[in-house]
This record gives structure tokens, C-alpha cells and sequence, in this order.
């Protein structure tokens, strides 16, 4: 089926779940640290949290790609792409949370003011783009003449 995995589970449910559990391995191992009020060690264990997990699923995506018995390493595709699904549903959340308020103020502006838009004022700098008058070549060629 599509969006599942070798299992038959779905890749984003598995997406959602690999980031939980990383999260949760992440505040059991950390706890102490912050516990302690150590925000500099807390923030540097993240980082190297981070880039360890980073570093595992690119060894993961090789080891899944040139893997003769592709059936028993399934967990570790499973793994792979539910941290890439992970990455692409967090990077779509943050781009669409920037652009909602900017769609929202935009149907506001449209509800308020429906002749006049801050987007087209914001592109089109000129006042009169839209006024432009044709030059014919007979004008032209006597308003250059001199």
C-alpha cells in the first residue's frame, strides 16, 4: 500500500512517533542537566543529541541502500524514513505557521479596503503602472528630434 512501510503502518503515524520517542529519550537523558539548572550543558547536550541522530540516519540510509537482505533491515528503513517524514511534516509546520499570518492579514485587507492591496502596492512601487500610455513612433520621433 501506499504511505505505508513493510509492516503496513503508516509512514506519517510512524513520523510521529519516532519524533516522541526521540523527544522523550532526549528529556530522560537531559533531565539531570536541567535539573540542575546547567542551561549551558542542557543545550550542548542537545546539539550533540542532534547531530548523533543526524549522523545515524545517513549511516542508516546507506547501510539501506546497499544492503543485499533489504527484508531484514525493514526496522532500519522504517527508521530512516519516518525521520525524514519527521523532518519534511516540521519544516512544512514552520513555513506554513509564517505565512498564515501574512494569508490572514491579507483576507483582512481584502474584507476592509477591497479596492486597495498592500500585496500589489508592496510589488508594484509606481502608483500609475496601470495608466501607462502607448508612445506612438510619430510622437517619438518629433519629441526627440531636437
Amino acid at each position: 500500500r501506499c504511505g505505508c512501510c513493510a509492516f503496513g503502518i503508516p509512514l506519517a503515524l510512524s513520523a510521529v512517533v519516532i519524533l516522541a520517542a526521540d523527544v522523550a529519550e532526549a528529556t530522560v537523558a537531559l533531565d539531570r542537566l536541567y535539573s540542575i539548572n546547567w542551561m549551558r550543558a542542557f543545550a550542548g547536550g542537545l546539539i550533540l543529541k542532534w547531530g548523533i541522530v543526524c549522523m545515524l540516519v545517513h549511516l542508516g540510509e546507506g547501510v539501506v541502500r546497499w544492503s543485499c537482505c533489504a527484508r531484514l533491515l525493514a526496522p532500519v528503513e522504517l527508521w530512516v524514513r519516518a525521520h525524514r517524514m519527521a523532518r519534511d511534516i516540521l519544516v512544512s509546520m514552520l513555513i506554513l505557521g509564517g505565512l498564515i499570518p501574512l494569508v490572514c492579514f491579507n483576507e483582512l485587507n481584502t474584507c476592509i479596503c477591497p479596492g486597495l492591496s498592500l500585496h500589489h502596492l508592496l510589488i508594484y512601487r509606481n502608483p500609475n503602472y496601470a495608466k501607462k500610455r502607448e508612445l506612438d513612433a510619430r510622437e517619438f520621433m518629433t519629441s526627440h528630434a531636437a
